[in-house]
């Protein structure tokens, strides 16, 4: 009996000990698998850098295929599907990747960029929320989130969630341009503003920010703000503004009644964009505001060459040939004007009073009227309509 238990002690020993040999050449085959895969994943990598996608996924095909477990052959096969288009087979790699280890916040933020690209808005945002959470530094998975709801259209949600996390990354310069560019998205005007004021206080001659803090405080109605912020980004040395600096800054000027400057201003703009309607309609604005009638007739005329029949410059001359007390050359601009902007109020207010000037009162009543059947909120077209129904009533009854 002693006999029959020692020899089957002895064979389970054996096949112990050949199953700890065959598990020692197993783990040896798998380190000796995942050794090459490491390697064709390091060459995978430097075809990638280099732009060669062909032989950057053949190397990683060959990784994954060695070594099916190697989350780092998963994450570069991932990312070089990214590169080629192939989003749907990036997704597959990374969420095998994210199941290998998940714990890997490169891995979740490598997730959501694929589940972006495909469409999947809200999964990509799980996935960078993800990321975040498995490690609390990695920042780009917050600007993440909030660029990927700006851009599909939820600017408000995705200001919020960079506001909540905002203290965490005060250091980042690049967090606080997210969130002033994601409170303009939303028209959070004010918000925006302290963030580019915040971004100026750290690099007073960064040009972008300064435009950026001029910008939001001209949204926000902060005119004279506006004024201070944009004339210090005009002067920057050896970085001359864009157009769009001094057309914002002129009307800034407009805002706060101060012509002449925007004049000025408008001139430096249209220096740069010699052609551009809308600069040359400004320019006339300015010259009207001026008192200057003859002047503004002309450059407005000259708008409407460069662009005829635009709406800006029609007004701008109608309303300058009122002002100069030729009523009726103002009706032959304005009237044809209406049939190409019928719904425009402000057109019909003008035109009205054009004939009115001329002692048209019933044709002016009929501009009015208009005026007020297509917005009745609109104070000027109901006292226009008002004052011409009495003095059109007046003479009966007396």
């Amino acid at each position: 009996m002693n006999r029959w238990i020692g020899l089957t002690l002895l064979a389970m020993a054996v096949v112990g000990c050949q199953q700890r040999m065959e598990d020692a050449r197993m783990d040896s085959f798998d380190r000796w698998c995942k050794a090459r895969a490491r390697i064709f994943c390091g060459i995978a990598e430097q075809h990638l850098q280099s732009g060669r996608l062909a032989e950057a996924r053949s190397k990683a095909d060959q990784a994954v295929e060695l070594a099916p477990r190697f989350l780092e052959a998963r994450m570069v096969l991932g990312r070089i599907r990214m590169e080629q288009g192939a989003y749907v087979s990036a997704v597959t790699e990374l969420r095998e990747a994210c199941r290998l280890d998940e714990e890997s916040t490169q891995a979740q933020y490598l997730l959501g960029v694929a589940l972006e690209k495909t469409g999947h808005i809200q999964e990509a945002v799980d996935a960078y929320k993800k990321a975040y959470e498995l490690n609390d530094e990695n920042v780009d998975a917050i600007m993440a989130v909030g660029e990927v709801l700006a851009i599909n259209g939820r600017a408000g949600e995705g200001s919020k969630y960079v506001e909540d996390y905002l203290a965490h990354a005060k250091s980042k310069p690049a967090m606080v341009e997210l969130a002033g560019r994601l409170a303009m998205c939303s028209k959070q005007y004010e918000l925006a503003a302290k963030h580019y004021q915040a971004l100026t206080r750290r690099n007073g001659d960064n040009a972008h920010w300064q435009e950026e803090l001029g910008r939001a405080l001209f949204a926000g109605g902060q005119y004279a703000r506006a004024v201070e912020v944009l004339e210090t980004r005009s002067t920057i040395k050896d970085q001359r503004a864009p157009v769009w600096v001094y057309a914002m800054l002129g009307d800034c000027y407009m805002a706060v009644s101060r012509p002449n400057r925007a004049r000025l201003v408008y001139a430096e703009a249209l220096a740069g964009k010699p052609s551009s309607p809308e600069l040359t309609v400004k320019m006339a604005q300015a010259y009207l505001a001026l008192g200057d009638t003859s002047t503004a007739s002309r450059i407005a005329r000259k708008a409407l060459q460069l662009a005829p029949g635009g709406l800006e410059a029609t007004l701008v001359l109608g309303y300058s040939l009122l002002r100069a007390k030729k009523p009726l050359e103002a009706e032959r601009v304005l009237g044809p004007a209406v049939i190409l902007y019928p719904k425009s109020v402000t057109l019909l207010c003008l035109l009205g009073r054009c004939h009115a000037a001329s002692g048209d009162s019933d044709e002016a009543k009929k501009c009015y009227r208009e005026a007020v059947k297509m917005d009745p909120e609109c104070e000027l077209a109901r006292k226009l309509f008002s004052q011409i129904e009495q003095k059109v009533s007046s003479p009966a009854s007396g």
